[in-house]
């Protein structure tokens, strides 16, 4: 979430509910919040990541990227055609976990 709290509805922390979801389900990921998308993928660049998943085929298609970032989309509802060129697309954290256990 790269806001801290939704445009609209209730004052939700996003980022402290985004923490918590992950310790919650024990995914033992860290976690980094950037204001901008400029500011995100050169996080992502800076710390070497092999993988980066997330739910907008838009951002993940946005130029920037290590050519070492394997992209995943996160697509639970499957509201996203198979248009994404190369993006791998997964429609559940099982299959998030499956893809990243098979790469180690």
């Amino acid at each position: 979430h790269k806001t801290r709290y939704p445009y609209k509805g209730d004052k939700v922390d996003l980022h402290r509910a985004a923490r918590q979801f992950i310790e919650t389900h024990e995914l033992g990921v860290d976690v980094y919040f950037e204001v901008t998308k400029e500011d995100k993928i050169d996080r992502i660049n800076r710390l070497n990541c092999n993988w980066f998943i997330d739910d907008l085929p838009e951002f993940l298609n946005l130029p920037g990227f290590s050519e070492a970032v394997h992209k995943v989309l996160f697509d639970p509802h499957r509201r996203f055609s198979r248009e994404h060129g190369s993006l791998e697309v997964v429609h559940s954290w099982a299959q998030i976990l499956d893809r990243v256990r098979a790469a180690v």
